[in-house]
């Protein structure tokens, strides 16, 4: 996993705390308010890592040779699904395929993607850092993101216009 000193660690978690209660200013909800682009230059600032939150890669920051994917999100469910990445830009090469066709195009070019992120930014690995919110307040985690194994995807579901799918 990624390696933080406590200077860093420190400066996140009370910045972090510091959004939580502003948070009511921006939501009535119980669940703590945090936009994505607050996540992203928050983590940036206190991790003192390359802000490239804007440079339409697979990463939002650089930290040495590691790649960080900031992301944000309500846990509902406590469950574990990854959003792989939004490819609106290449709609036409798989809006009219069937579901598993579909699921392998897209998982393709978010292949691509990382592959072109890890060597346009000599980057060595690539993680999550996921900040999950819910009334208790902000829960951090951190996986590795993965090339897509292809060849073992598994179609959960297909409802709404949303494919779960897994693999291994």
């Amino acid at each position: 996993m990624i390696k933080y000193n406590d200077v860093e660690l420190n400066k996140y978690f009370t910045d972090l705390g510091i959004i939580r209660s502003l948070s009511r200013l921006f939501s009535e909800s119980a669940i703590p308010y945090l936009h994505y682009r607050i996540a992203e230059n928050l983590y940036c600032s206190s991790m003192y890592a390359q802000n490239l939150s804007r440079a339409d890669v697979s990463i939002d920051a650089k930290k040495d040779t590691t790649g960080i994917a900031i992301k944000t999100f309500i846990d509902k469910k406590n469950r574990n699904l990854e959003k792989i990445a939004e490819f609106n830009k290449e709609l036409s090469l798989y809006n009219t395929l069937n579901t598993r066709e579909k699921v392998l195009k897209i998982a393709s070019l978010r292949n691509k993607r990382i592959e072109f992120t890890l060597n346009a930014y000599g980057i060595k690995k690539i993680y999550y850092h996921c900040i999950s919110r819910d009334k208790k307040g902000f829960h951090l985690f951190e996986k590795p993101m993965n090339i897509i194994n292809t060849s073992s995807i598994k179609i959960v579901s297909n409802k709404n216009n949303v494919i779960e799918f897994m693999t291994g």
